[in-house]
């Protein structure tokens, strides 16, 4: 066999590169630091299993969701907030199970600081980062997808892949009330009143209609009343579904508002209640 005709591609001739002493020691400070192997990896653009081989004797070792610590309000946000900007991740190859939550790197930091507080009370750190627009939330844990499993599920039909809630009806009403705040902060939004502190209410946005008809039976559920709008998508929009727009007007969002922990809620200016 001639040798010299075998094409090494970019990613072996990167796994094979010898590695100097400072960019050694660099890669072993960034793991020291709490950076994960693999964030390293993509950080010194070195390949993962170059940076296990020389740090990970340095690497802490994966946390474990303590879900003892949420309350039902805690935990019924993640799950509100999952259904809106979430997805699952499941990297049967490589392991990897957990979920994945996408905000808007500009817009949304507050809501992502929310959500790493609450991962971390439960002793669980998380994975963030940026890509153009988007800030990424990563939580690499099997129990949590597990939990929410048992909350959210998958349907296929002929537009798609669409989540859907289990058994919403056995819900309970702290568990729904941290569900409407996270969902709410997820896919949807809160009328603020320019002229002065409060809101003309919030309005769920989905393009899912039967969520959408889940969603309307959790809110009559709470005592409140709400309307349903129906418009078809933007031209800029990606989906060719039409948008279910579940209202709540003043009156009614003020029944339930300070006993959402929502930050949305909280942008108005209004008194919220913590967990």
């Amino acid at each position: 066999m001639d040798t010299n005709n075998i094409k090494i591609s970019a990613k072996q001739k990167l796994r094979y590169r010898r590695l100097t002493n400072e960019k050694v020691e660099e890669i072993q400070k960034l793991v020291k630091d709490g950076l994960s192997l693999r964030a390293t990896a993509r950080k010194t653009k070195v390949n993962y299993s170059t940076v296990h081989l020389h740090a990970k004797q340095f690497a802490k070792r994966q946390s474990v969701l303590d879900f003892s610590v949420f309350s039902e309000k805690e935990l019924g946000y993640v799950v509100g907030f999952y259904v809106g900007d979430g997805s699952r991740i499941e990297e049967k190859r490589s392991g990897h199970f957990g979920a994945k939550f996408a905000l808007d790197a500009k817009n949304d930091l507050d809501i992502a600081s929310l959500l790493q507080t609450l991962f971390e009370k439960s002793g669980k750190r998380v994975t963030l980062y940026s890509v153009g627009s988007w800030l990424t939330m990563k939580v690499y844990s099997k129990s949590l997808l597990k939990i929410l499993q048992g909350y959210v599920e998958y349907v296929i039909d002929n537009e798609g892949k669409h989540k859907v809630l289990v058994n919403p009806s056995v819900w309970s009403r702290d568990f729904t009330l941290g569900f409407l705040g996270g969902i709410i902060d997820a896919d949807g939004h809160v009328l603020k009143n320019k002229r002065r502190i409060g809101h003309f209410g919030a309005v769920i946005v989905t393009a899912n209609p039967k969520l959408a008809r889940q969603l309307v039976k959790l809110i009559i559920g709470l005592g409140l009343e709400t309307t349903v709008g129906k418009a078809q998508p933007g031209i800029t929009s990606f989906g060719k579904s039409p948008n279910y727009f579940i209202r709540l007007g003043k009156a009614e969002f003020s029944k339930v508002c300070k006993d959402l922990v929502c930050i949305k809620h909280g942008r108005c200016g209004c008194d919220t209640k913590p967990f």
